[in-house]
């Protein structure tokens, strides 16, 4: 099939904001949110603070509006959207979707509609409306749906009523708006083929992505445009198998301009999505500072540089920040913004980044930390909002049980970083289960690492309590964190790194502390300039 495939152009803005405004819709409220005061008016002052502030090296917003089935715009296709504000919007004839298209391309930043192939409506219970009569399509359509997690059902797209229905909704999109293109995201949700038969039906996705191709390639020659596709998909291959996605007959068809790689994943296979595809597509790795990582809630930014540089390295196209903040420290403060009776999460830190990571040049000299991944769904604390790969994290290494005979655990971090100006280095392994006056061994590419710090009263701010992350704790929730500082430079290397961390003695002062298992939680190599 011939289309008219254009992959994405170099930009010196390589940060695309995937924005998820649902606080400025989920209150009843049209004027203040449930999140804590942050309305349309605050907004339409305070809301681009992040594309606008010197030095940001964001070039893009993609907007993630589409919360189940009602329409926050005008629409044929869809019912309109029952809660407030909405309602005295569209009632005002002010168009909310418009007026971020306008806003976006005034700064001349690239604008995507983010479309959710199985979106849900997480707002009813703010405007105090029942799910089941808010998502009226689906009422409508029981037999379009497959019971999951969601108990109003999630799109089957081996549906050819669905797949339609879909796309239907992408076209009066790209009819009404100036678009540059639609992801298309599949993090957002599965499963969308019924549960042990995606890969057998993985051609009904294959056909909504050629029937969404030639429908914008319509839209955008009678625009005279090209209107992009994006695909946000597995961090890996073999996660794509396993929810139905045939990514590569989607690349050899052109049916797709460039790849968004992961959700909420710190290490994802860049390389191997390359030899798989044997395409040169754009290939653009994401950074969730929501639906986090497991283990690594707000994370500080020496880990999101650690992080960023790496995907640098390993040849990332553009990086993709989801659920970032878009006002700043100042200006949450001045207007009184808390996140859920709280304070907002990580906004320092956050405005801090959008400056530095989206370069290599402007993350050359500065502190940085290198993790390795942690598994983690919904059992394990992690991503809840699924049914199969995506988002799930199964290929990480940690956490990792320790062998009671001393046979140590291996860990290979990789880091991205030269060590010009380097000043020191330094290794973070922390543990649980573990009790005052044990003892383990940690080797750094076969190099023994000698004084070895402890902290058997170590409280890790990124890992969420109470959850299941800390359900290994000891009983007062506290974990281990054995530390080596001043780390010869040339025991480390530019990219590989093998970590070996075995029990040397376990204590046992009580019953609860023989026959028990140590856990290795995580691992951090610290490159301090």
């Amino acid at each position: 099939m011939m289309t008219t495939r254009q992959n994405h152009p170099d930009r010196n803005r390589k940060l695309i904001y995937q924005f998820d405004p649902s606080w400025l819709f989920s209150s009843e409220n049209p004027e203040r949110t449930a999140f804590g005061g942050y309305g349309l008016k605050e907004f339409q002052e305070y809301g681009f603070e992040a594309y606008d502030t010197p030095g940001s090296q964001v070039g893009a917003i993609w907007w993630d509006c589409a919360f189940g089935d009602p329409a926050i715009y005008p629409s044929s296709v869809l019912p309109p959207n029952p809660h407030l504000p909405f309602k005295k919007w569209l009632a005002d004839g002010f168009d909310i979707v418009k007026y971020f298209v306008e806003n976006t391309r005034k700064r001349g930043l690239e604008v995507f509609w983010n479309f959710r192939v199985s979106g849900l409506d997480g707002f009813g219970s703010a405007a105090s409306i029942p799910l089941d009569k808010v998502e009226l399509v689906k009422a409508a359509h029981p037999g379009w749906l497959l019971k999951t997690w969601w108990p109003f059902g999630i799109w089957n797209y081996a549906m050819p009523e669905v797949r339609q229905f879909q796309a239907d909704i992408i076209f009066e999109l790209a009819e009404n708006y100036d678009w540059d293109g639609f992801q298309i995201d599949f993090a957002r949700h599965l499963p969308i083929l019924p549960v042990g038969k995606q890969w057998e039906l993985r051609g009904h996705v294959t056909d909504f992505m050629r029937k969404v191709r030639t429908g914008l390639n319509t839209i955008g020659r009678r625009k005279g445009k090209t209107i992009q596709v994006c695909a946000r998909i597995n961090r890996a291959p073999a996660g794509a198998r396993i929810d139905g996605l045939d990514i590569k007959a989607w690349v050899d068809e052109g049916l797709v301009d460039m790849l968004t790689i992961g959700s909420r994943s710190f290490e994802v296979d860049l390389q191997g999505w390359r030899d798989f595809l044997k395409s040169d597509i754009k290939l653009f790795p994401c950074i969730d500072a929501c639906h986090y990582t497991d283990g690594y809630r707000e994370a500080p930014l020496e880990i999101l540089r650690g992080v960023a540089d790496r995907f640098w390295h390993e040849g990332a196209d553009r990086l993709v920040l989801f659920n970032w903040l878009e006002i700043s420290p100042e200006s949450i403060k001045k207007l009184n913004i808390t996140y859920n009776g709280k304070a907002v999460p990580n906004s320092s830190c956050n405005f801090t980044a959008i400056t530095e990571i989206g370069d290599r040049s402007t993350l050359k000299g500065k502190d940085k930390t290198f993790p390795v991944e942690r598994r983690g769904n919904y059992m394990m604390g992690g991503y809840r909002y699924s049914e199969g790969s995506l988002n799930d994290n199964a290929h990480a290494q940690l956490p990792l049980i320790l062998r009671w005979d001393g046979t140590p655990a291996i860990v290979k971090v990789k880091t991205s970083d030269d060590f010009e100006r380097l000043n020191k280095i330094s290794l973070d392994v922390i543990l649980s289960n573990t009790f005052e006056g044990d003892t383990f061994s940690i080797k750094l590419n076969q190099q023994e690492l000698k004084h070895l710090e402890y902290d058997f009263r170590w409280e890790d701010p990124h890992m969420v309590a109470p959850s299941p992350e800390l359900g290994r704790a000891q009983k007062d929730g506290k974990l281990l964190k054995v530390r080596c500082c001043d780390i010869p430079v040339e025991t480390v290397k530019s990219d590989l790194n093998v970590v070996a961390v075995g029990i040397s003695n376990l204590v046992i002062t009580e019953r609860r502390s023989a026959c028990r298992q140590v856990f290795l939680e995580k691992v951090e190599l610290g490159f301090c300039y």
